[in-house]
C-alpha cells in the first residue's frame, strides 16, 4: 500500500511537471507570435512614416520647382518607391521566415502537448490499473478473512461438540428365568 502511495505521488510529480512544461511552451510560443506581430506592426509604421514625410516634401518641393524640374522629381521619386519597394519587399519576406519560424515553433509545441496528453493518458491507464490490483488483492484478503472466520467457526463448534459426552441408551429386552441379574451385553454408560 505504501508503494501504491509513492507510485501515486509520482506519478503526480510527473503529471505537473508535464503540465508545467506545456504550459511554459505555450507562453513561449504565444510570445514568439506577438513578436512577430509587433514588428510587422513597426514594419507598416515606418511606412506610413516614409509615405508622409514624402508627400510633405513633394508638397514643399511642387512650389518651388518648374514643370521641368517637377518631371525629375517625378522620376526619381518613382526610382526611389521602387527602391522602397525592394525595401519593403525583403522587410516582408523577413517577416514571413519570422512568422513560418514561429509556426514551426508552434507546431514544435502542439507535437508537445500531443505527447504530453498520450504521457496524461498512460499514467492514467497504469494508475487506473493499480487501483485495480489493489482492489482485487484487497479482495482475496478479504475473501480469505471470511472464510477464516467461517472455518473457525466450525471448528469452535465441533470443539464444543466434541467435549460433552454421548449419552447412550440401551435397552436390555430379558431373556426368561433371569430376573434383575446383570447381563453381558449391557453397555456402559458414560
Amino acid at each position: 500500500l505504501a508503494s501504491l502511495q509513492q507510485l501515486k505521488a509520482q506519478t503526480d510529480q510527473i503529471n505537473q511537471a508535464n503540465a508545467t512544461g506545456a504550459k511554459q511552451q505555450a507562453v513561449a510560443v504565444q510570445q514568439q507570435v506577438t513578436g512577430g506581430q509587433q514588428l510587422a506592426a513597426q514594419g507598416q509604421q515606418q511606412l506610413n512614416v516614409q509615405a508622409l514625410l514624402a508627400d510633405k516634401k513633394k508638397q514643399t518641393n511642387d512650389q518651388e520647382k518648374t514643370t521641368g524640374q517637377l518631371l525629375d522629381e517625378q522620376l526619381r521619386k518613382r526610382m526611389e518607391e521602387k527602391d522602397a519597394l525592394a525595401a519593403s519587399s525583403s522587410s516582408q519576406s523577413q517577416l514571413n521566415a519570422s512568422l513560418t519560424d514561429t509556426a514551426g515553433q508552434a507546431t514544435a509545441a502542439a507535437a508537445s502537448a500531443k505527447a504530453l496528453q498520450q504521457n496524461l493518458q498512460g499514467a492514467s491507464t497504469a494508475k487506473t490499473n493499480l487501483a485495480d490490483q489493489f482492489q482485487a488483492q484487497v479482495k482475496v484478503v478479504l475473501d480469505g478473512a471470511q472464510v477464516f472466520t467461517t472455518m473457525n467457526g466450525y471448528l469452535k463448534t465441533i470443539a464444543d461438540n466434541s467435549a460433552k459426552p454421548v449419552p447412550v441408551n440401551v435397552t436390555v429386552q430379558g431373556g426368561g428365568g433371569c430376573g434383575g441379574g446383570y447381563s453381558p451385553n449391557a453397555a456402559k454408560r458414560v
